[in-house]
């Protein structure tokens, strides 16, 4: 069984921030910003360039209680937002997408006294160099509504992290109290209910729940389309996601539809050579691989190679998945010296960039050793399984499906071997732990 491997992009949304109760990260053991942080001043504004790699840090006095209110909004640039309390422990760092310069509002609640420093940085990997702009609002005693904010989005943070760690059930519940908490607050159409309702999609998502996860993510569409208009690059990311549930579900006139629209609004907003491009290019040339259009998806996989390799360069781990997912297109089509030739490359960057028993390394020797059994190699084909097989043991165990997969795999390479007898042991053994 030839693995792919896919990052899904999500609609990650830059929302009105609320910290509250992170005490116990506060003192975890990192250290305080050294270099010197400039200040933050009431109704004075900073507008700065930043480039790849480059950080800037800001640093704000508040009491105990205190109540922050700042906005920041990215001009051709997509940053990060860290903000490190009192004593160095951070609390939080978020991305914030450039929303086409709309001033992002943010509102921290102290929970100490001290000097809090906020460090912008790009977020994108070898991103160009952009712009952004940071306003404190205001400074004043924190209210019933704003401790209420508070709760509501300490849920949604903590339903995030649940999430990232497949805590599917309870992720869920912290998101759906978050939610109910805020439409008490305020109405349904902003931008924060809308990214509550857009991780309960990529919760449903996850857990391939995708009729639920489809209503979810066009009530997500809805609100951002409202609020923002229909040619947003937050409506392009939950297009996209929406893409890959209909093809999930088998609508491929509408998944291609809702890649073709993210794909000309991303365009439009960030230019041909982007690497949110290139991720719906290569889900779109996957949605063609699905369909059995191999023609139709090899122009999507070379354009979303190129701009990786431009933009990060010939050895990251993103051109890696790229080149691992066109190598499966060429093996379906039977072009077994170009496949080869592009899974010994994925393999080659797996090797450097990851650690050497990643399990996306695994499924990278598992599908070349497949494409080596296809032509008849087995004595190439086998220590890449065997290899293979101890990456998935100490990832996920001896009892875990994807162990199971590459044991099923063994088992028919030793049957094409004519070993009949090591066929079975392997087969017997992949039976056992799907049973």
């Amino acid at each position: 069984m030839l693995q792919r491997i896919t990052f899904v992009l999500s609609a990650k949304v830059f929302y009105l921030l609320v910290l509250f109760c992170f005490t116990a990260q506060v003192g975890s053991g990192q250290t305080a910003p050294k270099q010197e942080a400039a200040s933050l001043e009431t109704d004075k504004a900073i507008a700065r360039e930043i480039a790849a790699e480059e950080k800037h840090e800001y640093q704000i006095h508040l009491n105990q209680n205190q109540c922050l209110e700042f906005t920041i909004a990215g001009r051709g640039a997509n940053i990060t937002l860290s903000i490190t309390a009192p004593g160095g422990g951070r609390l939080m760092e978020f991305s914030a997408p450039d929303a086409e310069g709309a001033p992002q509002p943010i509102l921290i609640v102290a929970e100490t006294t001290g000097s809090y420093v906020l460090t912008v940085k790009t977020a994108e990997q070898a991103a160009s160099a952009g712009r952004y702009e940071i306003k404190v609002k205001e400074i004043r005693a924190s209210t019933e509504t704003d401790r209420n904010l508070a709760a509501a989005f300490t849920l949604h943070l903590r339903g995030k992290k649940l999430r990232a760690d497949g805590k599917y059930d309870e992720a869920m519940a912290a998101e759906e109290k978050s939610l109910a908490m805020l439409l008490k607050i305020s109405g349904e159409d902003n931008a924060q209910i809308a990214d509550i309702i857009n991780e309960i999609a990529l919760i449903e998502d996850d857990k391939g729940d995708y009729p639920k996860a489809a209503q979810s993510y066009n009530h997500a569409l809805g609100i951002y389309e409202k609020i923002y208009g229909a040619e947003h690059p937050f409506v392009a990311s939950v297009l996209n996601n929406i893409g890959a549930i209909s093809r999930a579900t088998g609508d491929f006139e509408k998944a291609e539809a809702s890649y073709r629209r993210a794909l000309t609004i991303d365009e439009k907003k960030f230019g041909a050579e982007n690497l949110k491009i290139s991720t719906i290019l290569g889900n779109l040339a996957y949605l063609y691989y699905v369909k059995g259009e191999y023609s139709q998806a090899e122009e999507p996989y070379r354009r979303a190679l190129a701009i990786e390799e431009k933009l990060l360069g010939a050895d990251d781990f993103v051109v890696a998945i790229t080149i691992n997912n066109a190598a499966l297109l060429y093996r379906v089509k039977g072009d077994y010296p170009q496949a080869i030739t592009l899974f010994q490359r994925a393999v080659t960057i797996a090797e450097k960039t990851l650690p050497p028993d990643h399990p996306n390394l695994a499924a990278m020797l598992s599908n070349l050793a497949s494409t080596y059994s296809d032509i008849g190699d087995h004595e190439r084909a086998e220590p890449l399984l065997q290899r293979a097989l101890k990456i998935r043991e100490k990832a996920s165990g001896a009892e875990s499906p994807d162990y199971a997969k590459v044991l099923n795999i063994l088992g028919t390479l030793y049957n094409n071997q004519k070993d009949y007898q090591k066929a079975e042991q392997f087969f017997q053994r992949a039976l056992a732990i799907r049973e």
